[in-house]
């Protein structure tokens, strides 16, 4: 099967967690014929370098960016219409699953308030591939039969009564981006009772 690439669309990859190989097949089909790349700064350098088109144009945006800038999501979003409307095959390029903790939601208005046509390729989510790479399921019987991810990016705005709520579930608990609240959310938890017996992992850049 071959994947096409229309002019004057736009198509939003997930790229995966750190390992260059989980990018799926279609995502990698449309980098090897795109015209233009919005690139996060989560994605690993690797993917470009491999898969990338040569002719392409790579624009680094996204918070903190691995070439020192920071791109307002107004601007990414305006990125996205000029080259699209200037009939240019652009890939927004995001780490992870386009659809987890992104600000996916915010550009597929801008398309579609533009009429720019659009397609979601999915990608691999950190706590799937962290999980895969451990060698820890995220459910099992009689353990946990649910999955929850979560933020703790602003735990301080987090209601009492929703750690109470997490302190007692029996689900799997998955934060992301919080590298620099671990030590608030481990508090909390152990605030309102959390079985001792829970276990906990700390994972960072998983499956690089």
């Amino acid at each position: 099967m071959t994947t096409q690439f229309q002019k004057g669309k736009v198509i939003l990859v997930g790229a995966g967690t750190g390992d260059p190989e989980l990018l799926t097949v279609k995502g990698m089909r449309y980098l090897q014929q795109a015209d233009v790349i919005l690139t996060d700064r989560l994605v690993s350098p690797a993917i470009l370098e491999s898969f990338a088109s040569t002719h392409a144009r790579i624009i680094y945006v996204g918070k903190q960016c691995r070439k020192g800038a920071s791109t307002p999501q107004a601007t990414i979003n305006e990125l996205m219409v000029l080259y699209a409307q200037d009939n240019k095959r652009v890939v927004r390029l995001k780490g992870g699953d386009v659809s987890v903790f992104s600000n996916i939601l915010d550009e597929l208005q801008t398309l579609v308030e533009n009429g720019i046509p659009y397609e979601i390729v999915p990608g691999i989510t950190a706590a799937l591939g962290a999980a895969a790479y451990a060698g820890m399921p995220l459910t099992a019987r009689g353990y946990a039969t649910a999955v929850r991810l979560l933020t703790a990016y602003k735990s301080d705005v987090v209601s009492e009564s929703y750690w109470q709520e997490l302190a007692q579930t029996d689900d799997t608990l998955v934060f992301y981006m919080s590298s620099e609240t671990v030590a608030h959310v481990v508090k909390q938890l152990t605030k309102y009772g959390i079985a001792a017996e829970k276990q906990l992992a700390i994972i960072e850049q998983a499956t690089t």
